[in-house]
């Protein structure tokens, strides 16, 4: 008996699905991500989908391609539960948060070796970055300038 290592996997998808997908595609557009030049176009089946109501149904491996070009390549799993999803937009979120926070010079890293930026949510890495740029402005505040040594005569 041989085995199949390259048989797609039965996926199941609900009417939910559409607003998971939009959700995640979201994420990427606020992250900066060129979707229109990326991702393929929005499946014709998800109408189909859409019809049938709450009753879920298996996607064939043609509908999983689609589903995955539209998607820009990511894994489909990132749409399949709720769950998975709120994970993939966070994950998204934190991302576009430490890079636009590495573009004003705020570099942050897990304060452990084995720690992982991308669980933390990117509203508590805006906070943090507000904070920074509140102890920076309160120094330079309270800093006292100090006369100017290399003019000596």
């Amino acid at each position: 008996m041989s085995c199949d290592r390259d048989a797609p996997v039965p996926v199941s998808a609900d009417a939910a699905l559409i607003s998971r997908v939009t959700r995640l595609r979201t994420a990427l557009l606020c992250a900066g991500a060129d979707l229109e030049r990326v991702s393929g176009p929005a499946p014709a089946w998800f109408a189909s989908l859409a019809e049938d109501g709450l009753a879920p149904r298996s996607l064939t491996p043609q509908e999983q391609r689609e589903l995955g070009a539209h998607l820009a390549g990511l894994p489909i799993d990132m749409v399949l539960t709720d769950i998975a999803c709120d994970r993939a937009v966070q994950r998204i979120e934190t991302l576009s948060a430490l890079s636009e926070l590495r573009s004003e010079g705020i570099d942050l890293y897990p304060c452990s070796r084995g720690g992982n930026l991308l669980d933390v949510p990117a509203a508590s890495l805006h906070q943090l970055a507000d904070y920074v740029r509140q102890q920076v402005a309160e120094a330079k505040a309270t800093e006292v300038p100090q006369p100017d040594r290399s003019e000596r005569g």
